[in-house]
């Protein structure tokens, strides 16, 4: 290809790009942590990086040509094609903050917190006590010294 070739696909890629990026910022700004699921707001961000990489791709004397900038033409199409679910916020499938588990069946609830596992010294007693009961299953009636731990 000549010079300018090059220049026309770079100036194309660029503009798509352009587009791209507009509709990446448009929706991460619609976007917040308390309602947007973390995929959703990463795989936007990234898509914004990558898109910026590639319009200034000349700079550092990569030209796009025919296939990256027709990939960026289909990216940019699959953005405009799903926009209308982006117009008045994000879309369900996107949202973190939803109403409960019908709507979200992959959904599971927290688990009940453990019981509190007893202390080191504790364990350490119980089993020592356990050590020293006799064959008939009773008790000793004093505790071994515990040392500088008791």
């Amino acid at each position: 290809m000549t010079y300018d070739t090059h220049l026309l696909w770079a100036l194309a890629n660029a503009l798509v790009c352009i587009a791209i990026g507009g509709s990446c910022i448009c929706r991460i700004r619609q976007m917040s942590a308390d309602t947007t699921l973390a995929l959703y707001r990463g795989l936007y961000c990234v898509l914004l990086t990558l898109t910026a990489a590639s319009a200034v791709a000349p700079w550092w004397d990569e030209w796009p040509g025919p296939g990256c900038t027709l990939s960026n033409i289909g990216m940019m199409l699959m953005l405009l094609v799903n926009g209308r679910m982006w117009r008045y916020g994000v879309p369900p499938h996107a949202r973190s903050d939803y109403g409960g588990l019908d709507s979200r069946p992959h959904h599971h609830a927290e688990p009940a917190p453990a019981a509190p596992r007893p202390s080191l010294l504790a364990r350490w007693r119980a089993w020592r006590l356990a050590k020293r009961t006799n064959d008939h299953g009773t008790e000793p009636t004093t505790l071994p010294p515990l040392g500088p731990l008791g």
